[in-house]
């Protein structure tokens, strides 16, 4: 079963880096079972400000495998201050709010078949918080927790492979990013990259996206003779691609156009200087 600790706690758009210097070991990780207990699974290393510490959420994710068919009872112990939403293919078991000790929620399941599981938890309080997640089923009258053992973060079924995935949140200008040379060289085509990012700063994973990139001079003035042109990778990337005849600082303003607004990739205008080329013999 798969863990992400989220600062903001908006489950819906999955891994949330704190900062810059954060790594992804830090907020992500694999677990065997699904109690959280912050004094072993600490998001502290990552955190340095006590007011993030006690509003933080965490998502686990991920497949359960069931051995008996019939009605299924879910429940989450859990302590104070803490919020929890349970969700099996889709269907919320346990409503989103708050624990107050335990919640519960019923469905159906067969005997062998994958439920993929999502469980969203967050904490805002100054107690050190702690999760169990219990279930049984009709032909039980006691509660345990689930076994390691029926928690899959991916299965094979027909030779096809079936994953946890999250997919990024829709296109955040301000998150997006130029990468590539800052310095050309006249009549040569050159190129730097574009990269979407959603407002967690998660690289899309699709294409799709419409990037806009206007040239000007040094002193802000309209340029001739610049070819440009835009290549969707339909990975989430645009590769921008010119060709400057003359040598001088050029400024490149790369905006992310929506149905309603037009805004400014961090790191735009990106400042390019283009060198003269090698001396003619003529």
């Amino acid at each position: 079963i798969v863990h992400e600790k989220e600062i903001n706690k908006d489950w819906s758009k999955g891994l949330s880096f704190v900062s810059e210097k954060s790594q992804l070991d830090c907020l992500h990780g694999v677990d065997s079972s699904i109690p959280y207990d912050l004094r072993r699974h600490s998001p502290i290393k990552c955190i340095n400000s006590l007011s993030v510490l006690i509003n933080f959420s965490v998502k686990y994710y991920g497949f359960i495998l069931t051995e008996h068919s019939g009605e299924h009872i879910m429940g989450v112990l859990c302590s104070n201050d803490i919020t929890v939403q349970l969700l099996i293919n889709g269907v919320e078991i346990i409503k989103e709010g708050q624990c107050d000790e335990r919640k519960e929620g019923r469905l159906v399941m067969q005997q062998g078949e994958f439920y993929r599981f999502i469980l969203n938890f967050s904490h805002s309080g100054i107690e050190v918080p702690s999760f169990k997640v219990i279930w049984r089923s009709s032909n039980s009258r006691f509660f345990s927790q689930i076994p390691a053992e029926l928690l899959y973060r991916e299965f094979l079924v027909g030779g096809l492979t079936h994953s946890t995935i999250i997919d990024p949140n829709i296109v955040n200008a301000e998150f997006s990013i130029i990468k590539g040379a800052r310095r050309a060289t006249a009549g040569f085509i050159q190129s730097f990259l574009v990269e979407c990012r959603d407002s967690l700063g998660n690289l899309l994973s699709k294409g799709g996206n419409n990037v806009e990139v206007k040239v000007r001079g040094g002193f802000g003035e309209n340029v001739e003779g610049v070819e440009l042109n835009i290549t969707d990778n339909k990975n989430g990337t645009h590769g921008i691609f010119y060709q400057i005849l003359d040598s001088g600082r050029y400024y490149f303003s790369v905006n992310i156009l929506t149905d309603v607004s037009s805004t400014a990739v961090k790191g735009s205008p990106l400042v390019l200087f283009v060198d003269p080329g090698a001396t003619h013999p003529m």
